[in-house]
């Protein structure tokens, strides 16, 4: 105990002449203090200064040439699924700025859209007949996560032209949510090894049947909930309920 005693200050004595330990003290405690002043600095901002609503439009001009060209891209995308009569609606940060911005986040530079699980081939199918034979134009399956998004481009390596389409899992569920949750939340799991381990060497087709056994589903219920699929969204398990997506609506972008 005695000895005990007498360490701490024996410590600080060493640190004191090396110098190097004592002076890491003194950046950390620096460090620490640029930190407290940040979180005062944007608690400031973001409550009182900069609503994320009343920001303006992205004052980079190429950014926002691509915005402007991201839109017609989308234009197109929507005029092929209207006509194929094909379901579709805007998400992600494409749905946030449209709701908060009525437009871009302003500094994002694609757009995201989601469909159906069950027509995302498809729409796939549709898109590749409809824009391939343009030249510039790209439509294709995401080839290192197969059947998780569908990219389209215009001469994206070039221009920056860009839109994601996602599919979303509809799936009829019947009795307590929560209990199903649970369920789907573990043959999600064992999918997703199994996806992980055979994406790529078996075709989507087959991938899809080997998913439907995993996942549980009551096909006489005609309650429903909608989920980010495993192909795509790896970390993150979301899930919302029939009517936050149905009916569709128009807003102003």
């Amino acid at each position: 105990m005695e000895i005990k005693k007498y360490l701490r200050p024996l410590q600080f004595f060493v640190q004191k002449i090396i110098g190097v330990p004592y002076l890491m003290n003194q950046v950390e405690r620096e460090i620490n203090k640029l930190k407290d002043s940040n979180k005062a600095i944007f608690y400031y901002l973001n409550n009182y200064l900069l609503k994320a609503e009343n920001l303006p439009p992205t004052s980079d001009p190429e950014l926002r040439i691509m915005q402007l060209c991201d839109v017609q891209l989308m234009r197109i995308v929507a005029k092929i699924l209207t006509k194929h009569n094909l379901t579709y609606w805007l998400d992600f940060g494409t749905l946030l700025g449209c709701v908060r911005h009525h437009g871009f986040i302003p500094w994002d530079d694609d757009m995201d859209i989601s469909v159906p699980e069950s027509q995302y081939n498809n729409i796939l199918n549709v898109l590749q007949k409809e824009l391939l034979q343009f030249p510039g134009f790209e439509c294709a399956d995401d080839p290192e996560y197969p059947m998780a998004r569908i990219g389209v481009g215009f001469k994206h390596h070039s221009t920056g032209i860009w839109l994601d389409i996602f599919p979303s899992d509809c799936l009829p569920y019947s009795g307590d949510k929560k209990v199903y949750e649970a369920k789907l939340r573990e043959g999600y799991q064992k999918f997703k090894k199994y996806y992980l381990k055979n994406k790529g060497k078996i075709s989507s087709e087959k991938m899809l049947k080997i998913k439907n056994e995993y996942i549980p589903r009551d096909t006489s219920s005609s309650t429903f909930m909608h989920f980010v699929p495993p192909e795509w969204n790896m970390s993150r398990f979301n899930a919302y309920d029939e009517e936050d997506l149905y009916p569709l609506k128009e807003l102003d972008f």
